[in-house]
């Protein structure tokens, strides 16, 4: 595992000026799209018209 390191002053500033630019404090978004759910997907395999396999949830890649 590698070290932790402190972020660059560049990276810090970039940072704050998102902060000011974006924002962070409106969550209408989000908001909207918890309104809009219908109900989460199920993790599963996703099977073709003839029944093979072709990409399984838990492992998060195609079959």
């Amino acid at each position: 595992m590698s070290a932790v390191t402190e972020p660059s002053k560049f990276i810090i500033e970039q940072n704050q000026r998102a902060l000011k630019e974006l924002p962070f404090d409106d969550t209408a978004d989000e908001e909207d799209a918890d309104r809009g759910l219908i109900a989460k997907l199920e993790l599963g395999i996703v099977k073709d018209d003839k029944g093979t396999g072709i990409w399984d949830d838990d492992s998060d890649s195609s079959l």
